[in-house]
């Protein structure tokens, strides 16, 4: 009799593992994207009497900004007559800038890009991507979702089996992987640590013959020149100090930054991740609490917390640990010196880290390594615009860009701070005032549930 029920005890979990299963592979794509805000509607606007402010270029004050179907069709003096059928926004001298674009971000949910909206951020590029990312690319860009323009990699590419990637051990799998990131419409391809120097060469020209870039991680076994050939950006400064400038002088620092230079590669330097471990370093489990955000899917904070547990508990070593990170910093302030392209990304959605604020932190600590505030505006507007090959279209405010747009009351190069503190902000000619920004705030709290979080994240 035991023995009986035991059986069918165990026939009922199996059959509610598969049910679980089943209900993770074939929830998401039947949900599609959830509805949290539509977007506003595109205006023919006139933003009057401005100061237009493209970074590293002169001010322009007195001028008209006409938006037209989410694209900026003229910038004239304000003395000039209006055509008919435009809403006048007064400016009243208030400085008009491009839109802040986060270049590393990973997105987990609908929410994470209303609330990158709603702190300036106009344009991201997911760096872990699956078909949920597609989905809600063509929401947003159809107005049916609010929330910050998207470009997505594809799936990760590696060679070690870490989880969510795709595993690519051979130079046909390569060669199928990157026509995969093709064919399913994604912006950009990934490459993650692990592979060898014969795949890693498979996905470079095959990515070149299909005409999609390739930016990532720097594989150890692969040569430097190699993978900056492949690469539009290396991403994070963490990775030059694991392989290459760990503990390095500053002479073998600039030496390295002029093989970037030679080969016009990018460093996204995702600083302010790392930052986040030097402040909860030591500090116990109530350290965690100060980073606790409602704009953080609930399953990623979990993930979060546990990732950040060898650092709270002290196991780090938390002096050596902060003077690592500095180091971090110094390699991008020698790499701007030697003219390598900064540009800002973040690396949100690990430790607790939330998406737009994020951003802030990250401008933050570019100015502690000693960029100055246009050289920073510089690598959240025109540089990243370039990498994602849209320098004619996004991050500046000129004729034929998208209307991404920030509406601010102060020159942000005097104080980065007035970044925060915007009168409105413009996302693809959509006009988003204090109370649409109330509400992005409130849609970026609505998160998906758990098993959706899943489900989207095993690649549905």
């Amino acid at each position: 009799m035991f023995r009986t029920t035991l059986k069918w005890l165990l026939a009922a979990v199996l059959i509610v593992l598969l049910a679980l299963a089943l209900l993770l592979w074939f929830l998401p794509p039947a949900v599609g994207v959830r509805a949290l805000m539509t977007a506003p509607d595109q205006e023919q606007l006139a933003l009057f009497d401005v100061t237009v402010l493209n970074p590293g270029e002169a001010p322009q004050p007195g001028q008209t900004v006409l938006i037209q179907a989410g694209t900026i069709i003229a910038v004239q003096p304000s003395d000039m007559p209006l055509p008919s059928g435009y809403r006048r926004m007064e400016g009243a001298g208030r400085w008009v800038m491009p839109g802040l674009i986060d270049l590393h971000a990973h997105v987990f949910d609908e929410s994470d890009l209303a609330v990158m909206v709603a702190y300036g951020v106009t344009a991201t590029r997911n760096m872990m991507g699956n078909p949920f990312h597609l989905r809600v690319r063509t929401a947003i860009a159809e107005g049916r979702l609010a929330g910050a323009r998207l470009f997505s990699a594809g799936p990760t590419l590696d060679g070690t089996g870490a989880p969510l990637h795709r595993v690519v051990s051979t130079q046909e799998q390569a060669v199928e992987a990157v026509r995969a990131v093709v064919a399913n419409g994604f912006d950009l391809v990934k490459v993650y640590d692990g592979v060898s120097p014969e795949v890693f060469a498979a996905i470079a020209d095959e990515a070149k013959a299909q005409g999609i870039a390739v930016a990532g991680h720097l594989p150890s076994n692969v040569a430097l020149d190699s993978i900056l050939a492949a690469y539009v950006s290396v991403e994070h400064a963490e990775e030059l100090w694991q392989n290459d400038l760990r503990e390095a002088d500053d002479a073998t620092i600039d030496q390295v930054a002029a093989r970037f230079v030679a080969h016009d590669t990018a460093l996204v330097g995702t600083l302010q991740i790392v930052q986040r471990l030097v402040e909860v370093c030591g500090g116990g489990e109530s350290e965690l609490r100060k980073y606790e955000s409602p704009y953080i899917n609930p399953l990623i904070a979990g993930m979060g917390r546990m990732g950040l547990q060898p650092w709270v508990s002290g196991e780090i070593d938390c002096v050596e640990f902060a003077t690592t990170v500095r180091h971090m910093g110094r390699i991008v302030e020698r790499f701007h010196r030697a003219g390598v392209r900064i540009a800002l990304g973040t690396d949100y959605g690990p430790h607790l880290t939330a998406p737009g604020i994020s951003v802030h932190s990250e401008l933050q600590q570019l100015a502690r390594t000693g960029l100055t505030s246009e050289e920073i505006l510089i690598a959240a507007t025109r540089t990243p615009a370039a990498i994602l090959g849209r320098s004619q279209t996004l991050g500046r405010v000129a004729v034929g860009h998208a209307a991404d747009l920030l509406l601010l009351a102060n020159d942000p190069r005097q104080d980065l701070a007035t970044l925060q503190r915007f009168d409105a902000v413009i996302a693809d000619g959509r006009v988003y005032g204090p109370r649409e920004q109330e509400k992005l705030l409130s849609a970026g709290s609505d998160h998906a549930g758990i098993l959706l979080t899943i489900g989207r994240m095993l690649g549905r």
